[in-house]
């Protein structure tokens, strides 16, 4: 019997536990091709295959973002084990969207108790990949359905107890028919051979003449038939199986060159970890984007800023509130008459025509920016909603945010209208003694020549080559500015060496180190707040997700009791869990309103006329 997953933390812990077993003999697998039966059994008898069951059916209920995660951990440690799983929740989904109340309590009650989901949906030979020619024939004597067909790239339908397949009903209507593994007609052809994925058995569902009774068919054409966000789901996964096969591939490409690869001989490095080819990530990214040069640090800035013009007329300017008319009768969705072209013509952007797609409830987007620099900070002072900074001491802090508020005040805006927040990492446990214990073992796997590689992406910087004794003086590059400055000018009580910015940027990077029981670190996020007049933190981790479950698990119950934290947000938008139910769009005093205003200044202009037409913003 499978274990039973009660929350989001729990998943996320079992999942990075599981992943730990996965990863050893994960490369074998693949190379002698030995599937992995024993690590299915050990998902399934793990609950996490049943952690999207909803909580009023005995389910965890987890979000998209808890279960993006289990898949990535999941994906780094076996890319076959990652992928296999994936359209086991794909199909969790159809029954939570259009399965009856039977169909939903039968499978949440299979799915709890470890069963797994196979798929049999792609097909060869019809004209394009939504097409199928597989179908439901209804069955006169035994009721029911008859499917006969063959399917292909079956991810999961080895490994399954149940196998859905999608198949055209009897009015040509797209359904999911819930197929037991061993139903007599069925058979799954392990003909599946695919570099780096040869354990995932994506071979053929074959089908000759197979009784579907009636109550395992599930409608899945009327997921489209309102508005839906299930082809996002399912990219939403595809792209959770991609970023933890290049999370893993990153970090073995760094355990390489840290601990196996020899640095070229003309480099004048020790290790490989300390060649300048190696920091120079920045540069060489900016080169691989097609530019022959990475461009200049506040060239940068200025494109940001008719990019950002290009947005705000496409959200706010180029679509009315009453465009969307959604009228069946008239088969008329949107009117045309209130959708105008923004008509922009600049230095880096040429945009003439319409916004695509229907515009948000917030319209424009909530607009964060990091980065500290002088054009940094003026360029968050103008646009910036949520500004992400560098600190080392509250001190020195303070100048930064204090400086960001003037110039938004100087701006015309609201100087608190600007959420500004740190990069902190909290190592935290039930005491103190704990807490420092965790840290030192933390630190004991610190690269230092990782931490300089780091900075040197970071900065532009190759702190190998100085004495590490040496203080650091600031100089201007093209890289991240305030990864300089930090250790140089923004704090002139203190002179920093190579050797202290290795150690420093050991865990959690440029920023704050807090380490204590909870009541240890909500003092100390409570002294930044008050003296450095921060609005909150950009939270960092030493390892995922153990920092942010101890976080969640003992930090926020104590920041709550404070008074700190909410219990819950208001409002259907994160505008509005920042500034209160009821602003889902950007304020008066923000720039992008300015469009907002001319597109109803020319409506308005428009109705008094009798007449529509366009107007361009420049």
């Amino acid at each position: 019997m499978a274990h039973v997953i009660a929350t989001e933390a729990e998943a996320a812990r079992v999942a990075a536990k599981l992943a730990e077993g996965f990863r050893t003999g994960a490369a074998g697998r693949d190379a002698d091709r030995r599937l992995p039966h024993a690590e299915l059994d050990a998902l399934s008898e793990s609950g996490l295959l049943g952690v999207t069951v909803p909580r009023a059916h005995g389910g965890a209920g987890v979000g998209a973002r808890t279960l993006g995660e289990v898949i990535r951990l999941l994906s780094a440690a076996d890319s076959s084990i990652g992928q296999i799983p994936q359209n086991h929740f794909f199909f969790v989904e159809v029954l939570k969207q259009n399965g009856t109340e039977e169909q939903r309590a039968f499978f949440y009650g299979e799915l709890l108790a470890g069963r797994r989901f196979g798929n049999a949906l792609a097909e060869k030979g019809t004209r394009h990949a939504l097409e199928f020619a597989t179908r439901l024939v209804p069955d006169p004597v035994a009721g029911g359905f008859r499917l006969t067909g063959t399917k292909d790239y079956a991810t999961g339908a080895l490994f399954a107890h149940w196998v859905p397949v999608f198949a055209l009903g009897p009015e040509d209507r797209l359904t999911a028919a819930f197929l037991p593994r061993d139903a007599p007609g069925l058979t799954v052809v392990d003909d599946w051979d695919g570099i780096g994925q040869r354990t995932t058995a994506s071979g053929t569902v074959r089908l000759e003449d197979v009784h579907v009774p009636e109550d395992r068919v599930v409608p899945h054409h009327l997921t489209f038939e309102r508005p839906e966000v299930f082809g996002a789901f399912g990219q939403f996964l595809h792209a959770a199986v991609d970023t933890g096969i290049a999370r893993a591939a990153l970090e073995e490409g760094g355990e390489l060159i840290r601990d196996v690869a020899r640095p070229w001989g003309e480099s004048g490095a020790d290790r490989a970890a300390g060649e300048p080819l190696v920091i120079q990530n920045l540069a060489s990214a900016a080169r691989n984007l097609g530019l022959g040069e990475q461009v200049a640090h506040d060239d940068r800035y200025e494109m940001a800023e008719e990019f950002l013009e290009v947005c705000y007329k496409l959200w706010e300017y180029s679509w009315d509130d009453d465009a969307v008319v959604r009228d069946p009768e008239r088969g008329l969705f949107t009117d045309p008459a209130r959708i105008r072209d923004i008509a922009h013509e600049g230095k880096h952007f040429s945009v003439p025509g319409v916004f695509l797609s229907e515009p948000s409830p917030q319209r424009t987007p909530v607009v964060f920016q990091a980065g500290a620099s002088p054009r940094g900070r003026a360029f968050a002072a103008r646009h910036g909603e949520g500004v992400f900074i560098n600190a080392v001491t509250p001190e020195a802090t303070r100048r930064v945010v204090d400086d960001i508020r003037a110039r938004a005040a100087a701006e015309g805006r609201d100087p608190y209208g600007v959420k500004i927040y740190i990069l902190l990492t909290a190592i935290t446990a039930p005491t103190d003694e704990e807490a420092r214990a965790k840290h030192a073992d933390l630190a004991s796997y610190a690269s230092y020549e990782g931490a300089l590689a780091l900075y040197g992406g970071w900065s532009g910087l190759d702190l190998s080559t100085l004495d590490p004794d040496e203080p650091l003086a600031y100089v201007d590059t093209d890289a991240v500015r305030s990864a300089l400055a930090i250790f140089s000018t923004a704090d002139p009580s203190r002179e920093w060496t190579p050797d202290q910015v290795a150690r420093y940027l050991g865990i959690g990077g440029i920023g704050p180190v807090v380490v204590g029981a909870p009541d240890t670190v909500a003092d100390e996020l409570e002294r930044w707040v008050e003296e450095a007049d921060i609005d909150g933190f950009n939270l960092a981790y030493a390892t995922t997700p153990g920092t942010f479950t101890d976080f969640v698990d003992l930090v926020v119950p104590e920041l709550r009791a404070r008074g700190r934290m909410p219990h819950s947000y208001e409002g259907a938008t994160l505008r509005e869990h920042l500034h209160g139910p009821g602003n889902p769009r950007v304020p008066e005093d923000h720039p992008a309103a300015r469009h907002r205003a001319l597109a109803a200044a020319e409506r308005s202009g428009h109705e008094r006329s009798g007449h529509e037409g366009q107007h361009a913003l420049k």
